[in-house]
Formats: C-alpha cells, structure tokens, sequence
C-alpha cells in the first residue's frame, strides 16, 4: 500500500484472511484500502463497508474500524451513519483527528454548519497541519457567509498543500463571492495552471469575466470548460446567457436550448431562455419558457417579473400588473417589478391602470432599494408625481433623473422633463422601454 500498490495489498489481505478468517485487522486494511482508493467505485465502497463491518464484529473496540467505516458512509452519502461510526470512533479514541474531521465533513454535508465548524477546530487542534480539516472547515466558513474565515483557512491549508489546485479554485470562489474580482482572478489562473484538466476553474473564471462585463473572455473560458465536460447544463447556460449580453442572440438560443435538454427541469435555463426570446422579441415564445420556469419553482420571482413584462408587450396589461405583484411578494428586495408598476400606474395607455398615488408608492419603493442612485427609478417617480397632478415634484425628480441617466438615454429624460415643465403626465403606449437583460437572474 505504501508503495502504491493497492491491488496487491488487497490480494495479501484477502490471502491473510483465507489463512486465517477471525483476523479482524486483516479485514479492517482490506476496507480501508478499498475505500481510500482514487477510483473507488459504488461496489469498492460497499466491499469496504463489508470488510469494516466485519472487522468491527470481530473487534468492536478498534475506533480505526469505525473511523474507516464512516469515511466510506460518507464517500457513500450515507452522513447520517458516517455521524455515528464517527462518534464511536471518538469514544474509543478522542485524539484520533482523522474521526473529528470525517464527523465535521459529514455534519458540512448535512448543511449543519456550527456542529461541522466545532468538530473540524478539534480536528485542527489535534493536527494543525491537516489541509484537509482545514479545507472542510473553510467550506463551512463559506457556507455561513463568513468569507473572511474561510479564506483564512483555505490559505493556511494552501501554506501546507501550495500544489492543490481545489483549495485555489474554493478560495478563489471567496474572492469572487466577496467581490475581490482580481484576487479570484489571480487563484482561478493559478487553478488551470496546476491542473488544466478540470473544467471548474475554466467556469469559474468565466463567471468572473461575465461580472467585468468582459463577455469575450467569459465565452472563451465557458467553451473550453464545456470542452472538458460535454454535459454540464450549467455551463451551457452561463455561455448562452454571455453570448445574450454580446448581443448574439441566435448563438445565445442554441446554448441555452442544449442547456435545458440536458437539465430539462432546471427552472433557470428556461427563465434565461425566456429573458432572451423576449430581447429578441418574439414573445409568445417567451411566454412558453416563462410558464415552464413558473411551473417549475412557482415562487420564482424573477420568472415572474419577466413573465408580467412580456405579457405588457402582449397587451395583457391585468395580467401583466398581477404577475408584477407576485414578483414583489416573493421578493421584496428587487426593485424591478416595483419600477414597472410605477410606469403602468404613472404612465400607461389605459386609465383603469392609471393611479398617481400607488404609482408614487411603487417608485419610492423601488428608489429606496436602488439608494436613489438609479435614473430609471427616480424617472418612474417623476412620472408618478405628474399623473398625480403634482408637476413641482415631477419637475424636481426629473430633473435628478436626468443627472442619474447615461448618455443614451439623457435625451428621452430630457424630453419627460420638458414634459412635466409643461404640466403634461407622460404616455406610453404597449411597448415600455424596457432592457430585457437586466433580467438575468444568473
């Protein structure tokens, strides 16, 4: 084994235990052996599991069992029964280090962090020099949104291990979540260096490039993981939507068609395939992805959103309002939907619609979420004030819209302001300016 020879380890074991069948640490290094290998498959576990087991009967007070045991539950995703052996394991032997990292990893599995991080600090105190451990517990840092700790861990472990391209692709993924976009940049790279195989990093780096709005490099790095493995929806997608941002809507289709066929129930694909159809207008298409992505996950507020800005284009203004008002209720932290009930309150072509006051309401509300920062917002209030005759109020708001607003679109602030001047509302008719992609929910 030490040698790297696993297969003959197995044979030697298997002979010792021919020769004599009561040998319980005979069978305790053929488990371990075959549940350590790289390769192990579903039927290597279980023959693991059963050499462990009966090492286990044969010696109930050999915590090396339990420990080896549970690493196979888990490698099983059994975690519940990795939990126990590894509890065994710490009863008869608490300074075996090995058994507190396994109970925290399965308890990381488990989604139940603290009890994850109190087992892996014991497992570090024991061995501060186990990766490992300290890998898991910056996993489990990360999950708790504890960015900082979990970068703290993941570079000691890097300290110890410099040539593990996974703990530079987790730390780069801190860096990322955390907003570092050079930092994550700088450990994705080093990642495809030591390792330009695994397509994770290629991904990884390629959501990157999206964030800088560099869509070249994202498709570029998005192909090449796809390069590596063919099946992944998730990267599919991600390209699709890239190539969307490009304005290469056809490629966009084609990507995120083969995103769905391969994940058909994930609700993203057809809510990113429905945000593009819209873009390019064809909204009866749109419609169908849309009622998919809703069937799917119902409380999918930007499918929603989406959903109801579609069905304005199609002038289905009621129901367009009522999916807008579903969008706000699943999630009152998206100012879009909120933008959008503004204009129809404010600005829209029917009068049943038409009420300056929820329209004030709806705007302020999207202009507090966007820290009055946002033109499109501020716009919407103006508007609101306007159709509720108060055109001193819209005439202010607008004029700080057109201050907010980029450059291709100060000229139609402009115009609303000169609107308001005049004490006039603004009128739109079915079809809202409205930018599809901002929309991409990921």
């Amino acid at each position: 084994t030490e040698n790297g020879d696993p297969d003959n380890a197995i044979h030697d074991m298997t002979t010792a235990i021919r020769l004599d069948p009561m040998h319980a640490s005979a069978y305790r290094n053929r488990g371990s052996i075959r549940g350590s290998r790289k390769a192990a498959d579903v039927a290597q576990r279980n023959l693991a599991i059963q050499d462990l087991t009966e090492a286990i009967r044969l010696d109930p007070t050999d915590a090396t069992a339990y420990m080896n045991r549970g690493a196979a539950w888990a490698e099983s995703g059994n975690f519940d029964k990795a939990i126990l052996d590894s509890t065994a394991a710490i009863r008869l032997d608490p300074q075996k280090s090995d058994a507190w990292n396994n109970r925290g990893y399965a308890w990381l599995k488990k989604s139940d962090f603290d009890n994850a991080i109190k087992d892996l600090n014991e497992a570090i105190r024991l061995a501060p020099n186990d990766a490992t451990s300290l890998v898991n517990r910056g996993s489990a840092w990360f999950a708790k949104n504890d960015g900082d700790k979990a970068i703290a861990d993941f570079t000691t472990a890097l300290r110890l291990v410099p040539t593990d391209a996974s703990i530079y692709r987790k730390r780069g993924t801190c860096w990322l979540t955390k907003g570092d976009l050079d930092r994550a940049k700088i450990d994705f790279t080093e990642a495809i260096r030591i390792d330009p195989q695994n397509p994770t990093a290629y991904f990884n780096r390629g959501v990157l490039w999206f964030k800088k709005k560099n869509y070249d490099s994202a498709i570029e790095d998005f192909t090449t993981a796809i390069r590596h493995d063919t099946t992944d929806a998730l990267c599919f997608r991600r390209r699709g939507v890239a190539r969307a941002f490009k304005g290469d809507f056809d490629d966009a289709i084609k990507d995120l068609t083969e995103s769905i066929r391969l994940a058909p129930d994930d609700v993203e694909g057809h809510a990113s395939r429905g945000m593009v159809l819209a873009a390019m207008g064809k909204f009866d298409n749109a419609l169908t992805d849309l009622n998919e992505a809703i069937r799917l996950c119902p409380k999918h507020a930007t499918a929603f959103a989406l959903r109801g800005s579609v069905r304005i284009h199609q002038g289905q203004v009621d129901n367009a309002i009522h999916d807008m008002l579903e969008a706000t209720r699943l999630n009152a932290n998206d100012a879009r939907p909120f933008v959008v009930l503004a204009w129809l309150k404010a600005s829209g072509p029917d009068d049943r619609h038409r009420d300056g006051k929820e329209a004030i309401e709806y705007a302020k509300q999207a202009c507090e979420l966007t820290h009055w920062n946002d033109w499109g917002s501020v716009s919407a209030l103006a508007a609101a004030y306007a159709e509720a005759g108060d055109f001193k109020q819209a005439v202010h708001w607008q004029d700080k819209a057109v201050d907010l607003a980029p450059a291709n679109d100060k000229k139609h602030c402009e115009e609303l302001l000169q609107l308001f001047r005049n004490n006039k509302p603004f009128r739109f008719d079915l079809t809202p300016r409205i930018n599809w992609l901002d929309y991409r929910n990921a």
